[in-house]
């Protein structure tokens, strides 16, 4: 148990220092006053927790180097050296895995994006632009199925069933990317033109439906572009309340009328999308219904298809962490003992 203490403290200590580093530059970045100067803080961000982690891993192959010169002085026969030698590596892979895993599922110390809307267009590449309120953003995987529409299924669809990428705009001042598309980032005083060109690229559109104005705002430039946009409508509430401020403007479909005598819109729990074609169709949320959307087969994607597709690697599953753990104080007990 003094061996397994031992580990955690590392672990604990690594992680205190992160919080040391990232806590001036975060409030930084979401003080910012544009896109550039927090892209600039994210950037530095990157580069200080990357010099934290070497300098945390020198000073631990240097605690463990000199632990295994004052252990060889007082016993030096030969057989001690390799269970050193072995008991300090494992113990470094142990410490570089827990980097790995956590920066793909801890919220804290989850992947920074420091793309602009700009740049990204210049790359030429494919993608999905998927247009939504902020609130809809899930940063952890605990939260999915939270909300109606997941982004996170629908970019996986999108890189399975068409070979491209989803794409999205960030909010400007966020530390971590939600689950789901590619993030990048525009302007504020010229959000407008930028959205636009991104709209023009995209091969597709797939819009969130809500009533904030910039989303009104994107369904009617939508009109432009209107034959490779699909919308998404999870609250009809709010539906209908982008259509009533864009009646006259743009044509959009009226609810279908409920099965369910007296069911109240504020309470309706339907969903639905629709196309160029301006006809509402029922979506469950299965993987099929994203297919269609896109408009591949029902079945060109499967939910095996896309476990597959966010399967980690064996060696970022908390369970071989926890078994690296193990062979690690196992290992450095078993020299323990042979002192005693």
């Amino acid at each position: 148990m003094g061996i397994m203490l031992e580990i955690l403290i590392w672990f604990a200590i690594f992680s205190l220092l992160l919080k040391i580093v990232d806590r001036p530059l975060v409030k930084k970045i979401k003080n910012a006053e544009n896109v550039d100067a927090a892209i600039g803080f994210k950037k530095e961000l990157i580069t200080k927790r990357k010099r934290s982690l070497g300098i945390f891993v020198g000073f631990v192959i240097l605690f463990r180097i000199v632990l295994m010169l004052m252990t060889w002085t007082t016993y030096t026969d030969d057989y001690m050296v390799v269970p050193q030698i072995i008991s300090l590596v494992v113990f470094i892979v142990i410490l570089f895995v827990y980097v790995e895993y956590s920066n793909k599922n801890n919220k804290y110390l989850g992947d920074l994006s420091v793309e602009k809307a700009a740049d990204f267009l210049k790359e030429d590449s494919r993608f999905v632009l998927y247009l939504r309120g902020f609130e809809s953003d899930v940063y952890n995987d605990k939260d999915v199925g939270k909300y109606d529409f997941s982004e996170d299924v629908l970019a996986s669809v999108v890189k399975i069933g068409l070979g491209s990428q989803l794409c999205a705009i960030g909010m400007t001042k966020e530390v971590n990317c939600p689950l789901g598309g590619r993030r990048v980032y525009v302007e504020d005083e010229k959000w407008e033109l930028e959205v636009m060109k991104m709209m023009e690229k995209a091969e597709k559109i797939v819009c969130l439906v809500n009533d904030r104005q910039s989303c009104v705002w994107e369904i009617e430039k939508s009109k432009e572009v209107y034959d490779k946009c699909v919308f998404v409508v999870d609250d009809l509430v709010k539906y209908d309340n982008a259509k009533k401020t864009l009646d006259g403007v743009v044509d959009m479909p009226d609810i279908p009328a409920s099965d369910v005598e007296d069911l109240s819109l504020e309470y309706d729990p339907r969903r639905f999308y629709f196309g160029s074609d301006n006809v509402m169709k029922p979506f469950d949320g299965e993987v099929s219904d994203y297919c269609e959307i896109l408009g591949l087969k029902a079945d060109a994607v499967t939910e095996d298809d896309i476990k597959k597709c966010k399967k980690q690697p064996f060696y970022t599953r908390p369970f071989f962490i926890f078994l690296m753990m193990l062979a690690a104080a196992r290992t450095i007990a078993e020299i323990i003992e042979l002192f005693e």
